[in-house]
């Protein structure tokens, strides 16, 4: 199974440039976006790298940067998705495309919330578990901190001390 079939990586614009509109919507700029070939025609739409995304007051994206904690959006219906999009405009190629699940995390560098990940799920793949996201979390930094550990233990990380 797929950890998930898109992923999209927002980050708030540097320091002393404008981060919210008009309406109180936060401004993102999009740092990545990719997806199985199935979903790119529904995702591309939503900015490409390098592009600004503007995301609705109090949706999910707002709230993980204010909170730190993760979000996870499964099965919701059409309101509650609209509530949680940048644009609701995107509820019905959301739907059409089969997307049905997200798991919106919060990236952050010292303390201080710099961006966000966000992961969707599609068709018949399973709704996001906290559990399962649990052990692929610990995993992974695992899996980091031995591909650390491994480099500092390399004849080229000993030169660089």
């Amino acid at each position: 199974m797929k950890p998930a079939h898109g992923a999209g990586v927002e980050v708030l614009p540097e320091p002393g440039t404008v981060r919210t509109g008009w309406d109180g919507s936060l401004r993102m700029r999009r740092a990545a976006l990719a997806s199985v070939p199935e979903l790119e025609a529904v995702l591309r739409p939503l900015g490409r790298p390098g592009e600004y995304v503007d995301h609705q007051p109090g949706p999910s994206i707002p709230r993980r940067l204010a909170t730190g904690r993760p979000v996870i959006a499964n099965l919701p219906d059409d309101e509650e998705l609209g509530r949680a999009v940048p644009d609701p405009h995107r509820v019905t190629p959301f739907r059409a495309a089969g997307i049905h699940s997200a798991l919106v995390v919060s990236l952050t560098a010292r303390g201080h919330g710099v961006g966000t990940v966000t992961m969707i799920r599609a068709s018949d793949s399973p709704v996001f578990s906290e559990a399962k996201i649990a052990c692929d979390c610990l995993g992974g930094a695992q899996g980091s901190t031995e591909h650390s550990s491994n480099q500092r233990n390399t004849p080229s990380a000993s030169r660089r001390r």
